[in-house]
């Protein structure tokens, strides 16, 4: 339980860092576009797209996992909402940990 809260903490705090690093990026996008500010910019928007993507794509797999499983008389579970949302987030905290590495730099 308490290591769910340090997670949102952590994950809170890197978002915090990724959107101050690209703050100053995407203002001298506007003012002065070159072509790795639009780079980063591209890459920004991609990354998120991909994230959820492959977290919509994760946790439809867990949600018929356990429908299956409840089909054939076994029980889904207690963990499973918790499955699902870590199935959910996992891609995007994983971009937002390198996102941070990498412009914290």
């Amino acid at each position: 339980m308490f290591s769910d809260y340090f997670k949102a903490w952590s994950n809170a705090v890197l978002a915090t860092q990724v959107v101050t690093a690209r703050l100053p990026i995407l203002y001298m996008l506007a003012v002065d576009p070159t072509p790795s500010r639009q780079k980063e910019a591209q890459l920004m928007f991609a990354e998120k797209q991909e994230a959820l993507f492959e977290g919509l794509v994760a946790a439809q797999h867990i949600a018929c996992q356990n429908m299956a499983d409840m089909m054939f008389s076994r029980q889904p579970g207690p963990s499973a909402f918790t499955d699902y949302m870590n199935a959910l987030t996992s891609p995007a905290e994983r971009i937002l940990k390198a996102n941070a590495k990498r412009l914290g730099k």
